[in-house]
């Protein structure tokens, strides 16, 4: 092997080891290890209420949904659904409300506007880049 063959394999190897450091440590943060438990959390909560739905609409308990069950299972999650989007609503205003005066404020909207406007921004190029390849 030829010294440039050498010194490539070299830059190679380096490189792969480079990124599988990069890697080890970008996935195990505490930011992402909490997100990574938040939405284990969200994902086991969705699932219990998925069952919960499809044993309400399963009248005759027999662990099938008939088309009219299924249409009774449709109808119980867009409920469920819509009372997520209240509730999501409701938190969104309380955080809006920064002066907590029970009203929004155009200042309060164009603050909101602002940062959310910055965090898109600052998060923008973060998507698009490719993961690293192990």
């Amino acid at each position: 092997m030829n010294t440039f063959s050498k010194t490539l394999s070299v830059a190679i190897l380096g490189c792969g080891v480079a990124v599988s450091a990069f890697a080890a440590t970008s996935t195990t943060t505490p930011a992402n290890v909490d997100k990574a438990q938040q939405r284990s959390e969200r994902m086991a909560k969705m699932q219990a209420q998925q069952t919960a739905l499809f044993q309400q609409a399963d009248s005759n308990k027999d662990g099938k949904l008939s088309a009219t069950e299924f249409a009774k299972f449709n109808t119980l999650q867009k409920a469920a659904w819509e009372a997520r989007k209240q509730e999501m609503e409701k938190n969104r205003f309380a955080r809006l409300d920064a002066n907590k005066d029970g009203s929004l404020s155009m200042d309060e909207l164009k603050t909101a506007q602002a940062k959310r406007a910055s965090f898109k921004h600052h998060h923008k190029g973060h998507r698009d880049m490719p993961k690293p390849a192990v």
